[in-house]
């Protein structure tokens, strides 16, 4: 007897800290909610609303009637200029966020093709986001600029690291308290936010050193990336929307440091065409060329394009899928 009643004590103690613990964590993340500033003070949990990457006014900016969408990381919103699509007649809109993986580009799709359903879609595959498994901080910034739903939610999931869950509960509250549009968006020196949701820089050269190196670095892919692109893949075909891979021009100087950067575009044409979807390359030498691209003048650093640039690779891009949007 005197065993069953002390398990039944344990058992009831084990509650009671369980309900208090839980009681005691809303508390906490609701005062912090009410109280933002001192949100960065705490570890495991983060707060990017309206900072680097302009992300706030995006996805309050959304236009799902837009023929193209464009999802990736700042190569996506740094490098597809909406008003140069618009010159040709092609309505474009930039879901693209800062580092952001496939992982949070399927998510977004998986959200946004249940509302409407674009003649296009266009989603990066980059050798440096798909040379990691981790998707933290590209999350972090979308459930800090976006409204917590189930895609977010999804991420959290995804990605599942006790300060994306922290952070997801925090956001949900914090937005509940203080609306995202009422919230500023900081001022990002050298950037302007264009309507559509690219960023145009105003440096018009490179200010790296641009001497050729000698390769010898080696990039390697991670297998569970191409996971997350095959259920894009699958997504898109649910929808009967055309998709279309891509990977945005890399400066010369820097490129060159890799021995087997030409193969990258090539692996992604060889996984592309397994899955029956066009890829349009920009890491290797060729696609360098036909852009007719210089690092001086039309990189901002080693991987960023500068106004110039993306007028170049803009205008080759449409030029290669023109016959896509007839």
């Amino acid at each position: 007897m005197k065993g069953n009643k002390d398990i039944l004590k344990f058992l009831r103690d084990a509650v009671l800290y369980l309900i208090t613990f839980i009681g005691v964590y809303i508390l906490i993340i609701v005062l912090l909610a009410a109280l933002p500033k001192f949100t960065n003070k705490i570890p495991n949990l983060k707060n990017m609303r309206g900072k680097s990457d302009f992300s706030l006014l995006r996805f309050l900016d959304l236009n799902l009637d837009a023929d193209v969408w464009v999802f990736g990381s700042s190569h996506a919103f740094r490098g597809f200029d909406p008003r140069i699509f618009a010159a040709k007649g092609i309505s474009l809109q930039n879901f693209g966020s800062a580092s952001q993986h496939l992982l949070n580009s399927n998510r977004l799709l998986e959200e946004y093709l249940m509302q409407n359903q674009p003649k296009q879609v266009l989603v990066e595959l980059d050798h440096g986001l798909m040379n990691y498994s981790a998707s933290l901080e590209p999350t972090f910034v979308l459930m800090s600029n976006k409204y917590i739903n189930s895609s977010i939610a999804n991420m959290a999931k995804d990605a599942n690291h006790i300060g994306v869950w922290n952070s997801l509960f925090y956001h949900f509250v914090h937005q509940k308290i203080y609306p995202l549009e009422v919230s500023a968006q900081n001022t990002i020196i050298n950037n302007t936010y264009i309507k559509g949701g690219y960023v145009e820089t105003d440096i018009t050269v490179n200010s790296n050193d641009i001497s050729i190196r000698a390769g010898q670095g080696r990039i390697e892919l991670k297998d569970i990336n191409f996971s997350f692109a095959i259920s894009i893949v699958e997504l898109c075909a649910k929808h009967d929307v055309d998709l279309v891979f891509y990977s945005t021009p890399k400066a010369r100087y820097w490129t060159s440091g890799y021995s087997n950067i030409n193969m990258v575009d090539a692996m992604f044409l060889d996984f592309s065409e397994t899955q029956n979807v066009s890829f349009v390359g920009g890491l290797n030498d060729g696609a360098y060329l036909a852009i007719g691209l210089v690092d001086s003048t039309d990189f901002f650093d080693s991987n960023h394009l500068t106004q110039t640039g993306v007028n170049k690779y803009n205008d080759y891009l449409i030029n290669i899928l023109k016959n896509k949007w007839k």
